[in-house]
């Protein structure tokens, strides 16, 4: 099996984050309003562990956490992307698994991207500043 990195969508202006490939994504945190995507943070296990990666974005708006089953994959990626205070930013953000679909979340306004994979999701990528995810990209294994 091979890790593919795919993306980011999104504009060029931000600070870096990058969760790497993860050996077990176990779930996410969104922090959301209505006009955009504020932060997101994952949720993993490395070896007995169960760890949280660090807040990429801010903790303003409405919090989700979702804990994905056992056997839960993810799978896809869909969001929005527009043009607001000078930078791009993700407006609306669907996260795809095996079994269930999470979201929208956001406002889905803006270019839409999809990417729904034949493998599954290993680790997330982007760029992010202290108000909002401004682009996104995803690791797979296929």
């Amino acid at each position: 099996m091979a890790d593919i990195k795919q993306g980011p969508w999104g504009g060029p202006k931000g600070n870096s984050f990058d969760t790497g490939i993860l050996a077990k994504l176990l779930g996410f945190k969104v922090w959301h309003d209505d006009d955009y995507i504020n932060g997101i943070r994952f949720f993993y296990e490395k070896q007995t562990q169960h760890i949280w990666t660090p807040v990429y974005g801010s903790q303003v708006g409405q919090v989700v956490e979702v804990t994905l089953g056992a056997d839960e994959l993810f799978t896809g990626i869909q969001g929005t992307l527009d043009w607001k205070g000078g930078k791009y930013v993700a407006r609306s953000l669907i996260l795809f698994t095996n079994t269930s679909q999470y979201g929208p979340y956001g406002k889905e306004q803006g270019s839409t991207f999809l990417l729904k994979s034949t493998g599954n999701i290993v680790g997330f990528f982007g760029l992010e500043d202290d108000q909002a995810i401004n682009a996104i990209g995803i690791y797979t294994k296929v």
